[in-house]
């Protein structure tokens, strides 16, 4: 297990218990989804992308990431929601209302949190496999970046647990379930990455950077919705400062202590 994968591992297991224990205001919780979005598009577009850049050149990575959301948004269309903040009102039946005020007080609910939740942090244990067999080290932009925006996520995750259970020990219990996942998706990626290194490590990022940028849309859009554009551009604005300030100070430090 790399430093990166362990690191993600214990901030998500912290932050969700975090969220489900401490976060009580419907404003503040809001405010901070709006800011975990503007910070993983900001790992997207400042860490992700220019590390692919470097590799395989703009074009060859921007055609890479269309792929890769155009994928996600086939999956997330046709089998089963990515972004784990549209599953709240996730239904299959035709009685289902996505906007019904009560249903993220509703304990069933959960299961399709606690999935969606599961399928994102599967890809942030992907991408930090990732990111170790591509050679980055534990300082390095991408590495960094997924550490930073695992702080306000995991907090936005346990906050959306405690909302769709009906009892506290429900998302609790779930917490070792949704963690857990980020191990599994690096042993997913460690076990198959061999099969074609070099292609594998661009799909691999590609993949991740798509869903940063998918995610971190959806949260934007949500947001908006709720809370109107204003509150949603600011939280965005703060969120991509937030990853702006957080890379441009990694690499001055790595740059001096190389």
């Amino acid at each position: 297990m790399n430093f990166v994968l362990l690191a993600l591992f214990v901030l998500d297991i912290l932050g969700t218990v975090l969220g489900i224990c401490a976060m009580r205001s419907r404003a503040l919780s809001t405010k901070f989804t709006g800011i975990s979005g503007g910070v993983m598009l900001g790992v997207a577009l400042f860490w992700i992308f220019p590390d692919m850049t470097q590799r395989s050149g703009a074009i060859p990575a921007a055609l890479a990431i269309g792929a890769a959301l155009t994928t996600l948004f086939a999956i997330d269309r046709l089998v089963y929601p990515v972004c784990p903040c549209c599953a709240h009102g996730h239904r299959r039946g035709p009685s289902a209302s996505a906007h019904s005020p009560n249903v993220s007080r509703v304990s069933g609910t959960l299961t399709p949190v606690v999935i969606a939740i599961c399928i994102h942090n599967l890809f942030d244990g992907w991408t930090a496999a990732a990111a170790g067999h591509a050679g980055s080290s534990p300082g390095s932009g991408i590495a960094v970046g997924l550490i930073a925006h695992k702080i306000p996520e995991s907090v936005v995750f346990g906050l959306m647990l405690r909302n769709a259970a009906s009892a506290r020990a429900f998302p609790l219990l779930s917490v070792a379930i949704t963690s857990l996942s980020i191990i599994a998706g690096g042993a997913v990626h460690s076990g198959i990455w061999r099969l074609a290194e070099p292609t594998m490590i661009a799909a691999s990022l590609a993949l991740a950077c798509g869903n940063f940028l998918f995610a971190g849309g959806h949260v934007f859009l949500r947001h908006q919705r709720h809370a109107g554009t204003g509150s949603a551009v600011q939280s965005l604005i703060l969120g991509l400062v937030v990853s702006a300030t957080i890379e441009q100070a990694t690499s001055t430090a790595l740059a001096r202590w190389h």
